[in-house]
């Protein structure tokens, strides 16, 4: 934010920050996200540290940027309790997986889909929270459904719910994942 200006530096949209740093990495061989799932794998064993804390129970959550960081968590970390990516699995497509910095290693030139990550929870909690009803996600979760069916897991560790609303974490998407 320019304060002097009273406007964004990077942007009207909410990607371009998520492009800002990303950009510049991808350009220089980097991939962002690995320092993103770093910060969070350091930010669980925080947790973990309180007496307090089942460090067994502990899970992730998060919308966009979060939700793909999400994602990897439930991919690159054996030990999440559950994973809960919002508004950003959008369907079995290779390649695209989300902004710049969102993006993992060779993710859409090794064949990974969006839902593909989450498939390593199993047969851990999961559950696909979207914004747009109509963008696959649904086909996504079904894809999802079938690896856990094989799994052995129950029916209750998956969800799904969507809302046709704005990109975010709304209080009614909240609401479905406590419940969850």
């Amino acid at each position: 934010w320019d304060p002097i200006r009273n406007e964004s530096r990077t942007g009207d949209s909410p990607t371009t920050e998520h492009d800002r740093t990303g950009l510049p990495m991808a350009l220089a061989g980097l991939q962002p996200s690995r320092f993103y799932l770093t910060e969070a794998i350091r930010a669980r064993e925080f947790l973990a540290g309180f007496p307090f804390v089942k460090p067994d129970k502990i899970g992730f959550t998060g919308a966009s940027g979060g939700g793909s960081i999400t994602r990897l968590i439930a991919c690159y970390l054996d030990d999440a309790a559950f994973a809960i990516p919002v508004v950003i699995v959008r369907g079995e497509f290779i390649g695209g997986l989300g902004d710049s910095e969102q993006a993992t290693w060779g993710d859409g030139t090794r064949g990974v889909s969006p839902v593909d990550l989450l498939t390593s929870m199993a047969p851990r909690p999961v559950m696909i929270v979207t914004e747009v009803p109509a963008d696959g996600s649904k086909e996504s979760y079904a894809s999802l459904r079938k690896l856990y069916d094989l799994a052995g897991a129950p029916a209750s560790v998956t969800d799904y719910y969507a809302e046709a609303t704005t990109h975010g974490y709304h209080a009614s998407m909240i609401e479905r994942v406590y419940t969850f």
